[in-house]
């Protein structure tokens, strides 16, 4: 449960990077990386320990979704260093 928390953080703060540009767009950029390694990291280590299905079940989609912001924090960054922000 703790993992499937954390991925909505880094959802919610990838989202939020979008409207603000500067610091707070590198700041909201960190914080959603963080969340999102986080996510994974404990989403993996709660699916393998967890006997429980709905464990498993918020366990596979906190990974899912911390590697789908991992990956649009990746695009992201390449587009903002094209532009030039």
């Amino acid at each position: 449960m703790r993992a499937y928390i954390m991925s909505i953080i880094a959802v919610v703060a990838f989202m939020f990077h979008f409207w603000y540009m500067g610091a707070v767009y590198n700041i909201l950029w960190a914080i959603a990386g963080f969340f999102s390694i986080w996510s994974i990291y404990d989403g993996v280590i709660t699916r393998m320990v967890s006997e429980e299905k709905k464990h498993r079940a918020l366990s596979t989609s906190a990974v899912v979704i911390g590697v789908i912001v991992l990956l649009g924090l990746t695009i992201s960054k390449i587009w903002s260093s094209y532009l030039g922000y």
